[in-house]
């Protein structure tokens, strides 16, 4: 194996499958800014981009690189997206058994356990971590046993073995790496999309006052959140700081904190 090729082709469909997805950002950055309804099919249009970029800039024929093919499946199952992670799946196994000849049964079973898994968690609550875990996981078990039978022979040494484990513990963390990037950057859009819209908000309270219009009781954070509620914003009770206590009538300036720093 040439090693430089090796990486450089790695280096190569790395970009393939993070440009496509950094387009989207940008999208989803304009739409927000100007307050435009999302397109989905933007997001759809950038992990179709992503597979097909892979299969052209792709001039490598190692079975190895070919296994990034299952990030964009990967997004697609996390974002929730069934139909089209159906559609993935089969492509996957229709180019995986015509390329690499490799078994259609072993196809069957190893993408059959990514969508069962998916529909047992997609309505948990660490869905995200722990599909993606035991997406990557299945992936490693069934890459190393493709390639061990490509290359005809179940009896490989400990050097063999670690090496193979090293190119596929490169190939999760450029996975991981693209996966964090793609969420983490959508989340700060949306964080901001929901900040800009909050600081146009304005809340009203209804309090009881006595003749010399000293408020009985305070406002709360707990008031405030049900207020937020009421208009759609869905936000924990610990992000909403007050500097001071609420127990006058006026204007009031509210802290939220919606992301740690």
């Amino acid at each position: 194996m040439n090693y430089i090729n090796y990486f450089e082709s790695l280096l190569i469909n790395s970009i393939c499958l993070i440009f496509p997805f950094t387009l989207y950002l940008v999208y989803v950055a304009y739409i927000k800014a100007f307050n435009i309804k999302e397109n989905k099919k933007f997001f759809i249009g950038a992990i179709i981009l992503s597979l097909i970029l892979v299969l052209i800039f792709n001039k490598n024929d190692n079975y190895h690189l070919f296994t990034l093919l299952s990030i964009p499946l990967l997004i697609s199952y996390i974002s929730k997206k069934d139909k089209l992670s159906l559609l993935i799946s089969l492509f996957i196994m229709f180019y995986y058994n015509f390329f690499f000849k490799i078994n259609i049964t072993i196809l069957l079973l190893e993408y059959s356990i990514y969508y069962v898994l998916y529909h047992n968690l997609k309505k948990t609550k660490y869905f995200y971590k722990s599909f993606t875990l035991l997406f990557l996981i299945i992936k490693f078990i069934f890459a190393c046993y493709v390639i061990l039978k490509i290359q005809k022979t179940l009896a490989f040494t400990l050097n063999s073995f670690l090496f193979l484990t090293f190119l596929m513990s490169i190939i999760i963390s450029i996975s991981l790496l693209i996966l964090h990037l793609f969420t983490k950057s959508k989340k700060i859009l949306d964080i901001k999309n929901v900040l800009e819209q909050l600081e146009k908000e304005q809340l009203t309270f209804s309090v009881k006052t006595g003749k010399d219009g000293k408020v009985f009781g305070t406002i709360t954070t707990k008031q405030i959140k049900t207020k937020l509620e009421q208009l759609g914003y869905q936000i924990d009770k610990k992000a909403i700081h007050l500097d001071h206590v609420i127990a006058s009538l006026g204007v009031h300036n509210v802290e939220l904190e919606l992301h740690k720093k």
